[in-house]
């Protein structure tokens, strides 16, 4: 019993770092455009703005669908990109 637990919580804990953050450079300056171009090669069809950081040139998105977090990384953000926006495909 001891040995069913243990190998349940190592399966665990190698399902939960399997679904690290998938880190995206874009040329440029981050757009909706550009952020819909990458969904359309991944497959994802909706993804939440959870995150800004300007002085990084960062956004973090997560797919609805999958709860896959992406961190996108470029030369700038463009003001049409808000927290909290849903960017669909």
């Amino acid at each position: 019993m001891l040995g069913f637990l243990i190998r349940a919580a190592i399966g665990l804990a190698v399902a939960g770092a399997a679904a690290g953050i998938i880190s995206v450079v874009i040329k440029g300056v981050i757009n909706k455009q550009k952020v819909q171009e990458q969904m359309r090669s991944s497959n994802v069809s909706n993804f939440l703005v959870e995150a800004i950081n300007n002085s990084n040139n960062q956004v973090k998105l997560k797919d609805l669908d999958t709860d896959q977090e992406y961190m996108y990384e470029g030369e700038g953000i463009s003001e049409e990109i808000y927290e909290g926006e849903v960017i669909y495909a």
